[in-house]
């Protein structure tokens, strides 16, 4: 007998069912001959049995049945444990400052960065030892092939001596040792001249990410510099001279809360990018994100319901298909991707030390090691535990689990936070899958 995949997800809406599997992603309106047919997979659901005959064939050769549910978990399981182990790909995210020109309301690190600022190693010192680090750690492991350095902070370009120095410097180190290299840099986008121009284009640096909440009506309202100035028009002005002046790819990211993530911001904001930088959008240099939601903090709380922001990710995605950026590319049906769940990945911060994860910047309490001696035994057998398939039983036996993996792995090991994927609602998965797929 075939059973229901165990990450086969079955919806019925009117006389309608739709399955839809989550490891290999196929979806489908299951079509039935006749009243009987139907009756007869009503009562094979309900008692998760299905005979092998020819009319479930097309459902078991795509996963929607299988006939084994303990075999495809452990191959599930597997699955992840080598994307854990996979060291051929090596993310690093480097903090050469705590340091920030800008005080958003809405900052993770606003508290603590100040305190720590001052206690910063000089830039030399940094390099020397970030460098040994990284060249230590590619000698020893030979199954490395790709490394991607993400420039993140703080804000990164307050440091652009350490940047410029740095990369260049490594990038010599890949080349001689022939491995494959990416740079990259998470920036509040107010900070561009001409030196950082020609070193972005030496490194090169392939893409920027740069935040924009909205037009300038709300983005000046969230994002100001500390003298309460807003920053959106000299944002789009630095977007424009990286456009002309380097090869460098531009991802714009938006945060919402409760005052701005209603649609027609984002329909403005889009329209204004279209207007002005059409050329750039249609050779694929500039790609808007989905607006984001807001994470609480302890001096912020977003008071948008979560519910409110789902059910307009849809009509996100329609006004970026206006101009040509594809649905697939803003909604996809992935595992959460963390440092946290990639064994070789890691963090250096501007004292030299390391986190595993880069939203625990500036909390000493997360500080995993240095790069003199790595990441401590204990703290690394710490975090494969985070980061292993220990799931809590409710969630292993969920049919959204391979697109979910119950969001971030400290929530539900360290704080017992349950962190369902939106598409726990039916009916929010049903429209998605219909949007994407129909």
């Amino acid at each position: 007998m075939l059973k229901k995949s165990a990450f086969t997800k079955i919806i019925k809406d009117d006389d309608k069912y739709y399955a839809f599997n989550t490891t290999n992603g196929f979806f489908l309106e299951i079509d039935f001959d006749n009243e009987k047919d139907r009756n007869e997979f009503d009562q094979s659901l309900k008692n998760n049995e299905f005979n092998e005959s020819n009319k479930y064939k097309f459902l078991l050769e795509h996963g929607i049945l299988v006939k084994d549910t303990y075999v495809e978990r452990k191959k599930f399981e597997s699955n992840y444990y080598k994307a854990f182990f996979n060291n051929s790909s090596i993310d690093i995210t480097l903090v050469p400052t705590f340091a920030c020109n800008l005080k958003c309301s809405y900052c993770y690190q606003s508290d603590d960065r100040q305190k720590n600022n001052k206690k910063q190693l000089s830039n030399d010192i940094w390099i020397d030892l970030t460098y040994a680090y990284i060249e230590k750690m590619i000698l020893k492991n030979k199954s490395i092939k790709i490394l991607n350095i993400t420039w993140f902070g703080g804000e990164p370009l307050l440091s652009s001596e350490i940047i410029k120095n740095l990369s260049l410097k490594l990038k010599k180190l890949f080349f001689k040792i022939k491995i494959d290299f990416h740079f990259d840099i998470i920036t509040n986008g107010t900070i561009f001249g001409e030196k950082e121009i020609k070193y972005f284009k030496e490194i090169p640096i392939e893409n920027i990410q740069i935040t924009l909440d909205g037009v300038k009506e709300y983005h000046d309202k969230l994002r100001i510099f500390n003298n309460d100035k807003g920053t959106y028009d000299i944002i789009l002005k630095n977007i424009e001279d990286i456009m002309i002046n380097t090869t460098s790819a531009i991802s714009i990211r938006s945060n919402v809360n409760e005052t701005t993530y209603f649609v027609e911001n984002f329909k403005l904001l889009i329209n204004e990018f279209n207007n002005r930088f059409k050329k750039y959008i249609d050779a694929k240099r500039i790609l808007i994100e989905l607006p984001t939601l807001i994470t609480d903090t302890e001096n912020y709380k977003n008071k948008i319901i979560n519910y409110d922001y789902y059910k307009n990710i849809i009509k996100y995605s329609r006004e970026l298909e206006k101009i040509g950026q594809f649905k697939q590319d803003t909604i996809q049906f992935s595992a959460p991707y963390c440092t946290a769940r990639t064994q070789g990945s890691f963090v250096i911060g501007p004292n030299a030390e390391l986190y595993k994860c880069w939203e625990h910047i500036t909390d000493k309490n997360y500080i995993v090691g240095d790069v003199k001696n790595g990441i401590l035994k204990k703290n690394e057998e710490y975090w494969n535990f985070i980061g292993s398939y220990n799931f809590p039983p409710e969630c292993q036996s969920c049919e959204l689990l391979p697109i979910c993996l119950n969001g971030c792995p400290l929530n539900w090991t360290l704080n017992k936070k349950k962190e369902c994927t939106r598409f726990k609602d039916d009916k929010i998965l049903l429209e998605t899958l219909k949007y994407l797929y129909l």
